[in-house]
């Protein structure tokens, strides 16, 4: 715990999968009460479902806790390449390297969820994803 933090609950979620109605139901009946009890969110916050942006903010809104997830980990690799060699390149240009076997990750494919939320995620968003351990 952070120094001076003390939760009433530690509540633990996992495999949220971008499903922010079924998310904030949980928070709901579990009664949360932000400021007393800690979330603690344990891998894939996002994919699947169709809102895992919101289900970032709403996870950075509420100060939870959160170790990353499979699915995290392909949108923040996305991300890296995305800011990095791939800085410029046309959804279609990045389309051409992965139909040439030369994309760095086997299982990037832009056809996926992770590669759209990769490019969607705010600056602040993103950086709370990749904080993730």
């Amino acid at each position: 715990f952070k120094a001076g933090s003390n939760p009433t609950r530690l509540i633990f979620i996992g495999d949220i999968h971008g499903c922010i109605d079924q998310f904030n139901s949980l928070l709901g009946e579990v009664q949360f009460k932000q400021g007393e009890d800690q979330v603690v969110l344990v891998g894939d916050l996002v994919a699947k479902g169709p809102s895992s942006i919101e289900v970032v903010q709403k996870a950075r809104s509420i100060n939870a806790w959160c170790v990353r997830g499979n699915h995290d980990d392909r949108v923040i690799r996305w991300r890296e390449f995305l800011d990095g060699p791939a800085k410029g390149l046309t959804k279609d240009a990045i389309s051409a390297l992965e139909d040439s076997d030369n994309l760095p990750y086997s299982d990037f494919k832009v056809t996926e969820i992770h590669f759209d939320i990769a490019q969607q995620l705010a600056v602040d968003d993103f950086a709370f994803l990749q904080s993730f351990p």
